[in-house]
């Protein structure tokens, strides 16, 4: 998809996803937000690995939320 080019300077009329100033609290909040989802990541993967595939199923099917963490992070 291409961004329409306005006639002033060249600028793009696309909107751009601003980022909060970094010493504001919502940059804060952001960033600790995504290494907690990083970390929660990490948790469930990990789990994958060292557990056995039946416990992990039937764990998953308890928690099928955290079942979309893992496939969303991919």
């Amino acid at each position: 998809m291409e961004a329409k080019i306005s006639k002033k300077r060249g600028t793009n009329t696309k909107k751009r996803n601003l980022l909060p100033l970094k010493n504001s609290r919502e940059f804060s909040l952001q960033c600790a937000k995504k290494r907690l989802s990083g970390s929660r990541f990490r948790t469930l993967n990990e789990r994958l690995y060292t557990s056995h595939s039946r416990d992990n199923y039937s764990y998953y099917q308890r928690n099928p939320t955290l079942f979309k963490i893992v496939c969303m992070q991919n």
